[in-house]
């Protein structure tokens, strides 16, 4: 019964030391976050940003109004970003958006995914998801 309890005392030392999460209120928001956002963004405004931090990485999670959401790596570098009304072409590259403009020319990009490998993933409006090399050349559809 000793080990039980044990065991159930380190599960969730492990977990509580695993991740953290730190909350920013608008006006504490890291000055990468308000920059990338006043660049790409600039008619919306920061609603939260979370900072979550596990043994491995730490990563930003931004909300704007209008159901934007963001986010970014250690270093601030966009890892995600997401807008169901359309994402501004500041954040594509120019030769993702001719891609689609091209070929889905009535679809607008409602999020775009740096991957782990650095692809790219990018959703359309319809649900399709496409998926780019890290110099933005068109691979398939996932």
């Amino acid at each position: 019964m000793k080990n039980v309890g044990l065991i159930l005392l380190m599960f969730i030392l492990s977990t509580s030391v695993q991740a953290q999460k730190k909350y920013f209120n608008v006006h504490n928001t890291p000055a990468q976050i308000e920059e990338f956002v006043k660049q790409h963004f600039g008619d919306h405004e920061i609603i939260y940003t979370k900072k979550k931090t596990n043994s491995k990485r730490t990563k930003y999670k931004t909300r704007l109004d209008n159901k934007v959401k963001l986010e970014f790596d250690e270093n601030f570098r966009p890892k995600e970003i997401e807008a169901k009304n359309g994402l501004p072409n500041s954040v594509v590259s120019e030769k993702i958006r001719d891609y689609v403009k091209q070929n889905y020319p009535n679809q607008k990009i409602v999020e775009w995914e740096r991957k782990k490998d650095q692809r790219q993933e990018v959703e359309l409006a319809n649900g399709i998801e496409l998926i780019f090399d890290r110099d933005d050349n068109f691979l398939k559809i996932d």
